[in-house]
């Protein structure tokens, strides 16, 4: 389990595990109360290792460990059910950790229930004979029980008498004296006793009444304690003896929580004595002794286990502590303090099972009574104030007081929302303490007040600056005003007060400004613009003409350096000179219609382009600098450009270029009937390469260097052919009956090495020779005609036949002294032989 959990975080982890099962209320009350005392019993028996520091658990919890919880259980007589259930709880518990995967199997698995049997517990002997505390029953007239102090006295009294008549010697007469008599019915009156007692308790219906007073009272902390004290011998110590008592939430080691003595304490002549812990200074005075001051409430409220450890004289603490059980609260079983759960007046509110505070009263309220104090409610997440039904929420200064509503801390800083008191107006501050006005909104840097349209993406700002200015920004850029707007003084707009009108109604438009005619139409986009030029002196200003003359539509106003405006409907190259435009907010479109258009230069006598295409430096679209391109079912020439009469360069309406000619044939087509067609160039302009198509359909290439090399080879089924009109399906030159086109003194030299990997087949009439060695069957040449020798590894290849040949003459052996003619002939393995030798 990880360090940082802990009982008092981890029992949270746990309950929200529990209401995930959705479990009754009580069954959930049960779970939490059993996990607290299995948690405690851990503790106690260092079943964890708990960290002082850190107070962390570690597991993990072995199925040993709730064995011995429930013989603990079971050694403490408690009932069936309630260990049956406990354990229960145990194995909830560790399918819990299970789920948060600290634990991988269950170990209380195995571990069963307790069966129907009777069960006794042992109660082990104290060290100096002295008794564990022992809860006193009081005095109930309605029941018929006898006090454990009473009943001690009785047995104690029928063992003396019994045990003195068994020490006499018997006698005829005394068998049947009296007293065998009283000790039996007096044993019977306790058994009917008993059994009356049994019945009222358990078996009577009776009225259930809650014990508390008719005013309030509390119960007092003090802790009824019974002991017995003998010597090493067992005999009862009768004198006054001092007794220390503390109280631990350990039952070993740890600090003390109360220590009450040391206390002389006097026992009875049996040893026995009784003492109320936390008694001293208990009102009225209790007939018994007591010892230390009253306990106080953090210890049993803050601890869920309390041991009392006991020391007697000089003696050290008696081991084992003795654990107590809060029973310093029975007054609190069925009442708060003193008082019964809320349901009438002066009743103690309380916190139901749903977490909610309820008070039973008509109008209920929670006050203050300190007058210099301040009343604080808080909540360590939101606080919710509502009101249920049709019920208002009143937040009220009654008197002389004024409402704030902070945020971020404590201080008149943090007052975000200000309400003045009645003698102010109850004015309301945002921003400020001292409103002067209903509303008044107070920020230095920022627009005051600001009106949100609900996308919360458009809205107006109001900003009243230093100067008292106010400025309106509507951040849609139109401020629209419905009605009448009356203004005193000189209305502006615009940056550098582009536009004015003064309280006598003279509009001004400043040389930045220009004046929009808007057309009466729904989008409102179609306007007539007046912008001052900039040439126009300083405060002249424009004059209009009247309506304009003649025809509705054609006419602009044109101005002179005067300012004077004029009517006209047509433009003269000396008045308008359009050498320069301005960058264009949107696409040019020309529209002819079925008009021609024609730009005309004078003839180009200098250097300079008539018509330029450019783009800077930084251009770096994807579109194109020129693009021509006419419709899908258009017939129209996209391209046409012709030097004189003559054309140079056409692309007709299906997309096929021709350069030379009007009708191109393929996608491009160059037509020159007398020069080469294409001609490809190096880079310094004097190396080149010709193509030119004859007239008889041929093909010329004439690289002026003098080579044509073709970089690349044939794929595996691929053919050359150099020559021939028929195609065949292999690699040749020329034609099957003309060979290789070439002259008779010309002769085909292979300056490096020829490689045949079949066959090399000669067909000629003439006379085939070979300038130099020949091998047949080896590369190692030492004569002008070499046959390898026989061997084993080709002598398949020597059966099928290396040479072939009729006859052989063989005017002369070398490096022999055998002179003559040497006739070979072939035997049946393809062997040459000459005499009785075999030779490869």
């Amino acid at each position: 389990m990880e360090k940082r959990y802990n009982f008092y975080n981890l029992e949270p982890q746990f309950r929200t595990f529990l209401l995930a099962e959705n479990i009754s209320p009580i069954t959930l009350k049960n779970y939490l109360s059993d996990f607290r005392h299995f948690a405690g019993w851990l503790t106690t028996n260092n079943k964890f290792a708990i960290s002082r520091k850190e107070n962390a658990l570690g597991l993990p919890i072995t199925s040993e460990d709730i064995s011995n919880y429930r013989s603990y259980l079971y050694q403490n007589n408690l009932p069936q059910k309630t260990i049956n259930r406990r354990l229960s709880t145990v194995r909830k518990f560790c399918s819990f950790c299970i789920s948060q995967g600290w634990l991988t199997e269950n170990p209380a698995k195995g571990i069963t229930n307790l069966n129907n049997q009777i069960q006794y517990a042992v109660q082990s002997k104290k060290d100096h004979g002295i008794g564990s505390p022992e809860t006193q029953l009081k005095d109930n007239k309605d029941k018929a029980f006898i006090s454990l102090k009473s009943l001690k006295k009785i047995t104690y009294w029928l063992g003396k008498k019994i045990s003195s008549a068994r020490t006499r010697p018997p006698s005829p007469a005394s068998n049947f004296l009296p007293q065998y008599y009283i000790a039996f019915i007096i044993i019977m009156i306790f058994v009917a006793s008993l059994g009356a007692g049994i019945y009222n308790q358990f078996f009577k219906k009776s009225e259930q009444t809650f014990a508390y007073p008719s005013s309030p009272i509390r119960a007092g902390r003090i802790l009824s304690f019974q002991g017995r004290l003998t010597d090493a011998l067992g005999n009862p110590i009768n004198t006054a003896t001092n007794i220390t008592f503390k109280l631990y939430k350990d039952p070993t080691g740890g600090s003390a929580l109360y220590t009450a003595g040391a206390c002389s304490l006097t026992p009875d002549s049996t040893g026995v004595f009784n003492v109320l812990v936390g008694g001293s200074g208990y009102s009225p005075t209790p007939p018994q002794a007591v010892c230390g001051v009253e306990i106080d409430s953090s210890i049993f409220s803050e601890n869920p286990n309390i041991y009392m450890g006991i020391t007697v004289a000089g003696d050290s603490e008696m081991t084992p502590r003795q654990q107590i059980a809060n029973v310093g609260y029975a007054i609190n079983a069925e009442t708060l303090q003193g008082l019964p759960p809320g349901s009438a007046i002066s009743s103690v509110p309380f916190i139901n099972k749903d977490g909610n505070m309820l008070i039973a009263a008509s109008s209920p309220g929670i006050r203050s009574t300190y007058a210099s104090s301040t009343f604080t409610l808080s909540s360590a997440q939101a606080t919710t104030i509502q009101s249920a039904g049709a019920g208002d929420i009143t937040l009220q200064a009654t008197e002389s007081g004024a409402l704030r509503f902070r945020t971020g801390g404590n201080s008149d800083s943090y007052t975000r929302l200000f309400i003045d008191t009645a003698g102010n107006g109850g004015n309301v501050g945002i921003g400020t303490t001292g409103p002067d006005r209903k509303l008044d909104v107070l920020d230095a840097s920022n627009p005051q007040l600001r009106l949100t349209q609900a996308d919360g993406s458009k809205y107006t700002d109001f900003q009243t600056d230093s100067s008292g200015n106010l400025t309106v920004t509507p951040n849609g850029g139109l401020a629209n005003v419905t009605g009448g707007l009356d203004v005193s003084g000189t209305f502006k707009a615009g940056t550098s007060d582009a536009f004015q009108v003064d309280s006598s109604g003279n509009t001004t438009l400043s040389n930045q400004a220009s004046l929009k005619l808007y057309e009466a139409t729904v989008n409102g986009t179609n306007y007539v613009g007046l912008q001052a030029p900039s040439s126009l002196a300083a405060d002249n200003s424009y004059t209009l003409p009247n309506a304009y003359p003649g025809a509705a539509t054609g006419y602009y106003l044109t101005s002179n350096t005067s300012g004077a405006m004029s009517w006209s409907n047509s433009i003269t190259a000396s008045s308008l000179k359009w050498n320069t435009l301005t960058n264009p907010d949107g696409n040019l479109s020309l529209s002819m219609g079925t008009n021609t258009t024609g730009f005309n230069w004078a003839t180009g006598t200098s250097t300079n382009n008539l018509l330029s295409l450019t783009t800077d430096n930084s251009a770096n679209g994807t579109g194109a600098l020129l693009n021509l391109q006419t419709g899908t079912s258009s017939t129209v020439l996209p391209l046409r450009v012709r030097a004189g009469s003559t054309d140079a360069l056409m692309v007709n309406s299906s997309g096929v270029v021709g350069i030379g000619t009007t009708g191109p044939d393929r996608k491009l087509d160059v037509l020159d009937a007398s020069n080469p067609q294409l001609r490809l160039t190096q880079a310094d302009g004097s190396k080149y390469t010709d193509f030119q198509t004859d007239s008889s359909g041929n093909l010329t290439v004439t690289p002026n260097g003098g080579l044509a090399n073709v970089t690349g080879s044939l794929a595996a089924s691929s053919i050359l052919q150099v020559g021939g009109s028929t195609p065949v399906t292999y690699s040749r030159f020329g034609t099957s009956t003309s060979g290789w086109g070439l002259s008779g003194a010309s002769d085909v030299l292979i300056s490096g090495k020829m490689e045949i990997d079949s066959q090399l087949y000669v067909d000629g009439t003439g006379s085939n020779y070979f300038v130099g060695s020949l091998g047949v069957g080896t590369n190692n040449l030492n004569n002008l005609l070499t046959v390898g020798s026989y061997n084993s590894a080709v002598s398949s290849s020597l059966k099928q036949g290396l040479l072939s040949v009729d006859n052989i003459l063989l005017s002369q052996l070398e490096g022999g002294s055998y002179f003559g003619n040497i006739r070979l002939t072939e035997n049946q393995f393809g062997l040459i032989n000459y005499g009785n030798t075999w030779t490869a």
